[in-house]
């Protein structure tokens, strides 16, 4: 047990002591934070072989509460921060009277901040409530990668996250190519962020932002009235590389879900996948957008990427936009291809009756490299097939029921259920 309830803690690596013991950390070691309301608590310099895990969890409710957002206080701000970890997970299910048993709320800056380099790390088991800058930060720009260890972040995990008015949720800087310097900065291999909710944040801004990760995996995250006050162009998900985002509801927001820009680390082309995801009752923009730049593609160091957008329900797109909404909007790839297909779409005010259709919109890429296929829009829900708009099954005589065209990665739907080999279009079986 560390901590003693209140004031800031500090949790060392290189001089972790308990009771003015110091001892050395080892695999499997657990170490528990009392509960309390702590003014801060640092986390830095574990560094742990692959394959050993140390976790750092909560004996009780562990509260880190600001004086700035509510309460016209000071504006001071009660943060955790996180430097240098290695096959460390800080979990807050270590009590089971609490689902987040570490809560974050009322800092005007950002509520967990992440330096230095990580691998093989969790962050789960979190509550944040009334926060006005951005949740979790990491700014790793300049860590400039070459290809070996210390030059990049890896296996890092992000999941069971709630949030209740907030800004952005994270954002983790790193650039390509930045002021054409011809680097790679702020680079994460494999991160994948999970079972997250987000509610009533009407600034919420981009609640997922990668600038610079390969092979991300955002699934199971669910948004509701989150941009309600903006009038800016936002991309919920905002991502740079390849990687998959699937199993997700965004309802009643602002923005596009996803605005991604993806270019490939190496030589060979990888994918972005766009599956299984609801996206409905937007305010302003279509459900994707697809826009990688030509100065992220380094001769000898990055490609391109293809992408597929496929068994995704969307409805109701672009009400008060005046911009023409629909599933995709297809920019330039620099070499790679579009594949869309299995897609379930109704009632898109501006989109639905467009000359070229209501799935893509081709902002400046060749139309012969946008493969469209199994893609079915109806003008409201009803004719569609789907039973209701608040789990979006779909009735047995549903059009869009076993019509779809099977594909390797697609086993299951939004809610989990086998797809079998007569899979239905959109994201719902």
């Amino acid at each position: 047990m560390v901590g003693n309830g209140s004031g800031k803690l500090l949790i060392d690596g290189k001089n972790f002591n308990i009771n003015k013991t110091k001892i050395t950390l080892r695999a499997h070691d657990t170490i528990r934070i009392k509960e309390g309301s702590y003014q801060g608590i640092t986390i830095q310099n574990i560094q742990l072989p692959k394959d050993s895990t140390v976790i750092i969890t909560n004996n009780g409710l562990v509260q880190l509460i600001g004086t700035g957002l509510n309460d016209g206080g000071s504006g001071e701000n009660h943060q955790i921060k996180l430097v240098n970890l290695a096959n460390v997970k800080v979990l807050g299910n270590g009590n089971k009277k609490y689902s987040h048993g570490f809560l974050l709320r009322d800092n005007r800056y950002r509520a967990i901040q992440l330096e230095g380099i990580f691998s093989n790390f969790e962050l789960s088991y979190f509550d944040f409530k009334d926060l006005g800058d951005n949740v979790i930060g990491y700014d790793p720009e300049n860590v400039i990668y070459n290809g070996s260890n210390g030059t990049f972040s890896e296996n890092m995990t992000f999941t069971h996250l709630h949030a209740d008015n907030i800004v952005e949720l994270i954002d983790f800087r790193g650039w390509i190519n930045k002021d054409n310097d011809q680097a790679i900065r702020g680079l994460i291999k494999h991160i994948e962020v999970a079972y997250i909710q987000v509610t009533n944040s009407p600034n919420c801004g981009t609640v997922i932002h990668l600038h610079n990760a390969q092979d991300f995996d955002i699934h199971h995250v669910v948004l509701e009235n989150i941009n309600t006050a903006r009038t800016d162009h936002v991309g919920i998900f905002t991502i740079n590389g390849p990687g998959k985002i699937h199993h997700n509801l965004i309802n009643s927001g602002w923005g596009n879900a996803v605005r991604a820009w993806p270019s490939t680390l190496g030589n060979s082309p990888k994918e972005l996948l766009i599956y299984n995801n609801i996206v409905v009752n937007s305010l302003k923009y279509s459900a994707f957008e697809v826009q990688p730049t030509k100065e992220a593609l380094l001769s000898g160091q990055t490609t391109f990427t293809n992408v597929k957008i496929y068994n995704n329900t969307c409805g109701t797109l672009s009400t008060k936009g005046l911009v023409v909404g629909k599933i995709l909007d297809a920019f330039d790839l620099f070499g790679g291809r579009y594949e869309v297909f299995n897609n379930l779409a109704f009632n898109f005010p501006f989109g639905g009756k467009d000359i070229k259709g209501p799935f893509v919109s081709y902002l400046g890429v060749d139309e012969h490299l946008v493969k469209l296929s199994n893609n079915l829009y109806f003008d409201t829900a009803t004719q569609a097939g789907i039973i209701d708009q608040k789990e979006f099954k779909l009735a047995n005589s549903s059009p869009a029921k076993n019509a779809g065209k099977t594909y390797t990665s697609l086993t299951d739907d939004y809610y989990g259920i086998s797809r079998g080999n007569k899979p239905s279009i959109g994201a719902v079986q």
